[in-house]
């Protein structure tokens, strides 16, 4: 992960695939620990916790989390949708590279999250 965020939508309303990692990682962490605060998606995505709190910010800004100052980041029922989506995806790349190429499982989950960035940068 850089430590920049581009904050806008794309051409065809989707988000862009930083702030897409930004949602999936705020419900992977949600679902691991039942919550999420700046810092930890700021270790998750290795980042910077004001660089974690500008990507949070946008993601408030377009209706996809709710955040409270120093508080816990949740999903908007649109920002689990997207991370719904996003995941799906993340899931069909890896079940592709593991039955379809025969790639090792820790290749695989590697590649799809890259996959994943590359796909959605394609669009």
């Amino acid at each position: 992960m850089g430590n920049s965020v581009e904050i806008q939508f794309r051409e065809n309303g989707s988000i862009s695939p930083v702030l897409e990692d930004y949602v999936k990682t705020i419900a992977f962490l949600k679902k691991e620990k039942r919550y999420a605060r700046i810092s930890d998606i700021a270790k998750s995505l290795e980042v910077k916790s004001p660089t974690a709190n500008v990507a949070i910010n946008s993601l408030c800004a377009i209706g996809l989390v709710i955040h409270d100052k120093y508080g816990y980041v949740d999903l908007t029922d649109k920002g689990e949708e997207i991370a719904k989506e996003v995941q799906n995806k993340h899931d069909v790349l890896f079940r592709f590279l593991r039955e379809i190429l025969s790639v090792s499982p820790a290749t695989a989950l590697k590649e799809a999250c890259g996959l994943n960035i590359m796909s959605v940068l394609k669009r």
